[in-house]
């Protein structure tokens, strides 16, 4: 019955940057003292995220601190974040160790952390580049509204060539066969061409209030770069914000 009591601890009042838990898998997510500390560092984060032009800071359960702790995303994976608290790299997603056998932070993907850490960048307009012209938003324009179902199987098939490795297996990512795989997505991708006539009213209609808000296309212009060149910037047009 002790078990089944969750024992909350906030440590390190100071600044009270975690959360910790006396169990794994221990529930906390629905106890009011872990909504109220996770209300509190979801606003001191999304500031921090608002305010910085490089980087992302999120929320993580570390295996190693037994604790939800702030995290800061590392810069060009699409699923592994760094305790701020012990140092530790782990996915996100899975929880998923980095350790010395695999370094899989920058090769492989969780599809859970890749769609936490890919809605941060599309909200927050984190990216590889930081800047963007005219000229390539239109080009994104005519690629949105004739090529996304391409771009949709080219991308689900590449990222599924890169999951997280078997732990028993240190073969499973291979790359010397990069350029080959990236050969076949692009194949697999073009077998969606019968979409494109579908998908069009759907793109017309998702682009539409981009005339009347900016900010709107720059997330949806964000959205289409960042899935493929994460990165830690954060995307401007020339002279705006």
């Amino acid at each position: 019955m002790e078990r089944d009591l969750i024992n909350y601890q906030i440590e390190n009042l100071g600044t009270n940057d975690f959360f910790k838990v006396t169990y794994i898998n221990q529930d906390v997510k629905n106890k009011p003292e872990f909504k109220k500390w996770y209300e509190n560092i979801t606003e001191v984060i999304n500031k921090e995220n608002l305010e910085n032009d490089r980087g992302l800071l999120t929320i993580g359960f570390c295996m190693k601190c037994m604790s939800y702790t702030i995290c800061s995303i590392m810069d060009y994976s699409y699923c592994f974040v760094i305790c701020n608290k012990c140092k530790k790299t782990f996915c996100v997603g899975c929880l998923q160790d980095n350790n010395s056998c695999f370094n899989i932070a920058d090769t492989t993907i969780c599809l859970k952390g890749f769609m936490k850490i890919f809605y941060l960048r599309i909200i927050y307009r984190r990216s590889d580049y930081e800047r963007t012209k005219i000229c390539f938003q239109i080009m994104h324009i005519f690629f949105c509204l004739f090529m996304t179902p391409l771009y949709l199987g080219f991308l689900s098939n590449l990222l599924g060539l890169y999951v997280h490795p078997n732990k028993n297996r240190r073969d499973d990512i291979n790359k010397d066969h990069l350029l080959y795989q990236s050969i076949y997505s692009i194949a697999r991708g073009f077998l969606m061409f019968p979409y494109i006539i579908l998908f069009f009213p759907f793109m017309v209609i998702l682009l539409l209030p981009g005339i009347f808000s900016y900010r709107y296309y720059l997330y949806i212009y964000n959205a289409y770069v960042t899935a493929l060149f994460p990165g830690p910037s954060k995307l401007k047009n020339v002279g705006n914000n």
